[in-house]
């Protein structure tokens, strides 16, 4: 999921997984369960 988290974020958006974990990058953990949340960023809000 990195590529299409990295053209969204270059459009201005953002992407969260539904479990409130980071993304697993650069770890040996190579598939998780669950789900990612795309928005733009108007209406994406970190918490």
């Amino acid at each position: 999921m990195a590529a299409p988290e990295a053209v969204l974020v270059a459009a201005g958006g953002a992407i969260t997984p539904a479990d409130g974990l980071p993304p697993p990058y650069n770890t040996a953990e190579l598939e998780r369960a669950g789900c990612l949340i795309p928005s733009y960023g108007v209406a994406h809000v970190d918490r």
